[in-house]
């Protein structure tokens, strides 16, 4: 999702339709539903300042976030980013702040519950050092979860060549402050084939799908 202006949207502009289907939402999936993201990977191209001020969290991800609260607050809210940090002058993308998301600002919003992040790492240009950098990518995202006392999840993560290897070192994440993780994808076999694989895709007897179904358990068995 992306958006051409990053102006301040207030919950006036969201219909009583909508709060309506809202309120039913909440009522009738209370029982079954534990959070819900506010978004998908929401970024602003082009409307970020140059030196934007570090402490300043996305106003739309501050009033949305609190106008689900007003309705539902027994319910988690994240905003459902990717995680970039806002630090410029940093070596590679996902860091520099250019998507116009600041993870660490937003992970300071009173009511946003739990941070999001995602890795992918063959199309952010960082695959080349993927072990060295994804190791840092999720210790840097664990240290501001410890920071700002809140869980993060890294939602969704993928590698379209070498996964073996890669995601062998999902054990730093199991020995870190992440509070789990989601991988991009797992496909199932059928007696008519397989599901979709979009270049990410493990299906079960691959030793890839063994290798994240051990570190699942080791997940589950965390205290």
């Amino acid at each position: 999702m992306s958006t051409s202006n990053k102006s301040r949207v207030p919950p006036t502009t969201i219909s009583s339709t909508q709060t309506l289907r809202l309120l039913r939402y909440t009522k009738t999936t209370s029982r079954r539903l534990s959070a819900a993201m506010r978004t998908n990977r929401p970024f602003w191209h082009g409307n970020w300042p140059t030196n934007p001020d570090a402490e300043a969290a996305d106003p739309w991800a501050t009033d949305i976030s609190a106008f689900i609260k007003s309705i539902d607050p027994n319910h988690l809210i994240a905003l459902g980013d990717e995680g970039f940090f806002n630090r410029p002058g940093s070596p590679t993308y996902p860091y520099q702040g250019s998507e116009g998301i600041d993870f660490d600002a937003n992970l300071q919003v009173s009511t946003l519950d739990f941070g999001t992040t995602h890795a992918y790492l063959d199309h952010w240009g960082t695959g080349a050092d993927a072990l060295a950098w994804g190791s840092r990518w999720i210790t840097d995202h664990a240290t501001s979860s410890s920071l700002y006392n809140k869980p993060v999840i890294l939602e969704e993560f993928g590698m379209l060549e070498d996964k073996a290897t890669i995601y062998a070192a999902c054990d730093t994440i199991e020995t870190s402050a992440f509070s789990g993780d989601l991988i991009w994808q797992a496909g199932s076999r059928y007696s008519w084939g397989d599901t979709h694989n979009d270049g990410y895709a493990i299906y079960p007897g691959d030793t890839v799908y063994d290798l994240m179904a051990s570190h699942a358990a080791t997940l589950k068995a965390r205290p």
